[in-house]
C-alpha cells in the first residue's frame, strides 16, 4: 500500500461483519478493545498523535 499510494499507511481496516452489526448502538472500539479494527482505529489515532501540534 505504501509503495502504491507513495504515503504512510497507518492502518488497513478491512470490512469486519462485527462493526457492520454493531452499527451505532455502542462505541465498538470500547466495548471490543481487543478486536483487529480496534486495535487499527488505535494505531490510527496514536499516529494522528504524534502529528498534532500544541497551540
Amino acid at each position: 500500500m505504501e509503495t502504491a499510494y507513495q504515503c504512510e499507511v497507518a492502518a488497513l481496516l478491512p470490512l469486519s461483519i462485527e462493526v457492520a452489526e454493531n452499527a451505532s448502538s455502542a462505541l465498538f472500539c470500547l466495548r471490543f478493545p481487543e478486536h483487529m479494527f480496534s486495535q487499527g482505529i488505535g494505531r490510527v489515532a496514536e499516529r494522528l498523535q504524534e502529528e498534532t501540534v500544541p497551540l
